[in-house]
């Protein structure tokens, strides 16, 4: 599998980040214990989506917006790393269609992390 996630500060962060080779079916496969780790919570819950591995669009790519990242009540911010203009325009097209617009682009993760962080800490 070439799609990783987990949990970091202290849950409240989910953190995606995409290895090639990677396929949409990798992807989506993760969409269940997302969905079961927003339904356990009482918080919102961000994501860090790491880009900086995606050198090609797979078939399907725009069904990246069925993530609960994304459609989820307890979804909060999602923070986009590496990502190249390419990548960026697919995104922000993807988004813009269904009205989502709790998003952000950052060149690295540590800049992308410390924004989630201040956003965390503004929550509490």
């Amino acid at each position: 599998m070439s799609v990783f996630t987990d949990l970091v500060e202290v849950g409240r962060v989910l953190r995606v980040e995409f290895v090639e080779p990677w396929n949409m079916g990798e992807f989506i496969a993760t969409f269940p214990s997302a969905r079961a780790h927003f339904d356990q919570v009482n918080h919102q819950v961000h994501a860090l989506v790491v880009m900086s591995g995606i050198t090609r669009d797979p078939n399907g790519v725009l069904r990246f917006r069925e993530h609960p990242s994304f459609s989820h009540p307890r979804a909060g911010y999602t923070v986009f790393v590496g990502a190249d203009r390419r990548a960026r325009l697919i995104v922000e097209t993807g988004l813009r269609l269904i009205g989502f617009r709790r998003y952000e682009f950052h060149p690295t993760e540590v800049e992308g992390r410390e924004s989630l962080r201040r956003r965390i800490q503004d929550e509490q």
